[in-house]
């Protein structure tokens, strides 16, 4: 593994945080060695780009004169480093120069440009478009054990009152509020609970305890209403979100179809 592989994982996290990329493949005299190792001139302003956020040519020879010796240090820390370096730490390495040259293509191919408002529209007609149609107001019990949630529902069907058993018996914090929810957002909840929940009709409660990964739920529906999208505004941020994640999957297609991959053996 080269000296300088290990400088460069060093930077890799932070250059998507940079707008500013230099061309290390200028010939150019280095800016000092360490252990016969070069610091060039392009991984220098890369350097001080990312840790002022300022161009090379607007910052004062003092501080430049500080954060070479900072990289230096650097250096010979990274050199020490891979002298001692675990198969591990080469992994860590790699995957991060894989994933930098991947970004970086992908930055190339304009997967990181601002959507159009007429993209941004589109995303949110098709995120409008799979929002549920309603929304349910319920309350519960939470038992640990499904034979104790199966004795609370026989009460339940002999009469006895819910908020008064939650109160008694549940074990979370909604017990202070007669088992009661409040309104459930769409998502929200684990599936097994909303596909539960939307089979009730208001007043119902489960016949059966409800297993999800926080125990054994008797579920009650208290009310239900028509579920309405949060405003283009509120989800705007989301919506970039998931646009430039959807495009960097098609660039990720794109790029693995264009090349021959085959399975070890």
């Amino acid at each position: 593994m080269k000296a300088g592989i290990l400088i460069f994982a060093a930077l890799a996290l932070g250059l998507n945080a940079c707008g500013t990329q230099s061309n290390s493949k200028t010939a150019a005299a280095p800016v000092a060695t360490v252990a016969g190792q070069p610091i060039s001139q392009g991984l220098f302003n890369y350097y001080l780009t990312k840790k002022t956020g300022t161009a090379p040519d607007k910052l004062d020879a003092a501080l430049k004169a500080s954060l070479l010796e900072d990289l230096k240090h650097l250096k010979a820390a990274a050199l020490v480093g891979e002298a001692q370096a675990d198969p591990t730490t080469e992994e860590e390495i790699e995957l991060q120069r894989l994933e930098l040259l991947a970004h970086g293509a992908a930055r190339a191919a304009g997967v990181y440009t601002s959507p159009s408002d007429a993209e941004l529209q589109a995303e949110y007609d098709r995120f409008k478009s799979t929002f549920p149609a309603q929304e349910f107001h319920a309350a519960h019990i939470l038992m640990a054990t499904e034979n104790a949630a199966a004795a609370l529902i026989v009460k339940l069907q002999a009469g006895a009152d819910f908020a008064k058993l939650a109160r008694e018996d549940s074990a979370d914090d909604s017990s202070t509020r007669g088992g009661d929810l409040g309104w459930i957002a769409p998502g929200k909840l684990p599936a097994g609970f909303t596909d539960a929940v939307k089979l009730l009709k208001p007043g119902q409660f489960t016949a059966h305890p409800v297993h999800t990964a926080y125990g054994w739920h008797i579920i009650k529906l208290v009310e239900t209403r028509a579920a309405q999208a949060p405003p283009f505004e509120q989800v705007r941020a989301q919506l970039l979100i998931n646009l430039q994640q959807s495009r960097y999957e098609r660039f990720l297609d794109s790029a693995t179809a264009s090349v021959k991959i085959a399975n070890g053996r």
